[in-house]
């Protein structure tokens, strides 16, 4: 007979601690979704990121490092041997810093010039 464990309601610290890891999750997504990309790979695309291959195109890898260097990131690696930074964790201090609002500015910023880009381009993506 397997013992069930009684759960104990959160304390305070750790409501506010999930809350905080929650937006810093959120704002990571949107501020370094190239970290993502490799959820929604085809089989192939997969077999190209673990040989080191990213298979992003050209135009996207440069858009995401360019922006990345511009927070003081190195470019983002792909493959077994890659050692990205720690950016969740720095996206975490700068939420502990008090830095929420600066964040959500740079996601808008970005917002702002997709959507310019997209524009130039005839409204495609």
């Amino acid at each position: 007979m397997v013992k069930r464990q009684k759960t104990r309601p959160l304390d305070e610290n750790q409501i506010k601690e999930e809350g905080l890891r929650r937006r810093a999750q959120e704002l990571h997504i949107e501020l370094f979704p190239e970290e993502y990309d490799h959820i929604y790979d085809s089989a192939s695309e997969a077999i190209d990121r673990r040989q080191g291959v990213n298979p992003m195109s050209a135009d996207y890898i440069a858009l995401s490092n360019r922006r990345r260097a511009q927070l003081g990131f190195e470019p983002f690696m792909v493959g077994p041997e890659a050692a990205n930074q720690d950016t969740l964790g720095w996206v975490t201090a700068k939420l502990r810093d008090g830095d929420e609002e600066f964040l959500r500015e740079i996601k808008s910023k970005r917002n702002e010039k997709d959507a310019e880009a997209a524009d130039a381009r005839g409204g495609k993506n």
